[in-house]
């Protein structure tokens, strides 16, 4: 991944100069023409203390009009066992309304409820099936619309029980599984200390920057995390000399600090500019830093 960033400059050239010709190729590159949904998240999580009634979902749209049928599997993830993909949704109206409780899931998959757990992970896998026969899955969505939270995408999410927050539980050392290329040395552990309030937690330079840059992180009371723009790396750690250093803040995303399983999801859009800039003239796009406490 960080191979990726080090050629990002000369990369987006390239990208601007062959995506109007892709998108020509390729009708699933434009969400207009093909047989694609949206779906608008309401609740990014299902909240434990009322698991019966709390539901995950939003508003399905199809913007082009030409959807014959929307089908969801999902799995569930729970202490490190996988249950297998099953059938948990379908839709052959829109806009159609996909709201689901965690009992409505677990039933769908064979699972008692009452085994349900705090800090369960639901993964979803979904298609869309057009008027004319065409399938979209994520797999053959454009880049940017499987990366992008802006577009919405239906066809690959996933979604916690989420557990009450407790900074205590939070604190400890971590071990990065996913950082998108921006760890300065490839270090992969850094410390979660606590913030100045109960609902606040700080990662200690995350990135192994020589900056010493720590990232001071806001959790709600079921572990949605966000976090105003903060530096975290040097940019010539990562890409390019002449650059402020490459801040992160939240993005439309849903970012997660789940204290009952020591998990870490933040989603972030990036930031910087020529030196003595203020920061926000250029950006290597949105990504994602994942980590499990040890």
């Amino acid at each position: 991944m960080k191979h990726l960033n080090k050629i990002f400059i000369s990369a987006i050239l390239m990208i601007g100069m062959i995506s109007c010709e892709d998108q020509d190729k390729n009708p699933l590159w434009e969400p207009s023409l093909a047989p694609y949904v949206f779906i608008d998240i309401e609740n990014p999580v299902f909240d434990v203390t009322d698991i019966e009634n709390s539901t995950f979902g939003g508003d399905i749209t199809a913007p082009a009009d030409n959807v014959a049928s929307f089908e969801v599997t999902a799995r569930r993830v729970s202490g490190g066992v996988t249950s297998e993909f099953a059938v948990v949704y379908t839709a052959t109206s829109f806009p159609a309304s996909f709201r689901l409780t965690a009992p409505d899931i677990a039933t769908a998959l064979g699972i008692d409820p009452n085994d349900l757990l705090a800090g369960d992970r639901f993964d979803f896998e979904a298609k869309s099936i057009g008027t004319d026969g065409t399938v979209v899955t994520y797999n053959n969505l454009a880049p940017d619309i499987q990366a992008e939270p802006g577009q919405r995408q239906a066809y690959r999410l996933s979604a916690f029980i989420a557990c009450p927050f407790s900074q205590a539980d939070m604190i400890g050392t971590y071990t990065i599984i996913e950082d998108d290329g921006f760890s300065a040395t490839g270090n992969d552990q850094f410390e979660i200390i606590a913030g100045d309030t109960p609902n606040e937690i700080v990662l200690v330079n995350p990135y192994d920057s020589a900056g010493g840059f720590n990232i001071t992180i806001n959790v709600n009371d079921f572990g949605i995390a966000t976090f105003e723009r903060q530096d975290g790396v040097l940019t010539e750690e990562i890409c390019c000399a002449g650059y402020s250093p490459t801040n992160f803040r939240s993005n439309a995303a849903t970012s997660l600090a789940l204290s009952c399983i020591g998990y870490l999801e933040l989603k972030f859009s990036t930031g910087l500019s020529l030196a003595g800039g203020n920061g926000t003239g250029f950006t290597f796009g949105d990504g994602v830093l994942i980590a499990q406490k040890n």
